[in-house]
């Protein structure tokens, strides 16, 4: 076999592995597996939260940004309550949550941002005549083992180990096809012509 045309052809196989290697994590991926959500969303599904009810009120907090969002419902027929009077003690301090245009309640606190740990809660709701006391505990997130969680779920790293046997394989394909072209020819050329008697 002409060496020249082996060379090439090996390094079109290269090529064509490499280009493999670096295009099968997006051809995995998909547009349809986007990794790229709202941050908002991804923040909401991974935020540290307590739920807590009463006879009369259920309490949602959603710890972000910061501070914490409250959502206060009718325990019983589950409607939401929007004009309702939300005292806090959290992390020592004490005041009351902002009413916000979506129906939520904002606490905006110094000792909740640097709290560590679980933290102890107690909330009393006043709407009209009616008050209960609510008591939850909220657990936080210590930073680096969120950081640590959000590195274990890099699209890059969970798609690296396929991208790798893709490239493999192509390249063992490639291997396999020369040699069998390779044994091919070599029979051609090392096999006896036969003379054909017309006499």
């Amino acid at each position: 076999m002409n060496t020249h045309r082996f060379i090439r052809y090996l390094a079109r196989a290269t090529v064509v592995a490499l280009g493999a290697f670096v295009l099968s994590p997006l051809a995995v991926a998909g547009p349809g597996n986007d990794h790229d959500h709202p941050a908002q969303k991804s923040q909401s599904s991974a935020s540290p939260r307590f739920e807590t009810h009463t006879e009369l009120f259920e309490l949602v907090g959603v710890y972000e940004r910061g501070g914490l969002t409250l959502y206060v419902d009718r325990y019983k027929t589950n409607e939401t309550v929007a004009t309702a009077k939300v005292e806090f003690d959290v992390a020592g301090t004490k005041g009351i949550a902002t009413s916000q245009p979506d129906a939520t309640y904002r606490i905006e606190s110094e000792a909740l941002k640097a709290a560590k740990g679980t933290v102890a809660l107690a909330f009393t709701i006043t709407q009209g005549n009616e008050a209960d006391l609510l008591a939850a505990n909220l657990t936080l997130q210590d930073a680096s083992r969120v950081a640590g969680d959000d590195h274990a779920h890099d699209p890059t790293h969970s798609h690296f180990p396929l991208s790798a046997l893709i490239s493999v394989a192509i390249i063992m394909l490639a291997i396999g096809a020369f040699l069998i072209f390779f044994v091919k020819r070599r029979k051609a050329i090392s096999s006896p012509i036969k003379l054909v008697d017309r006499g």
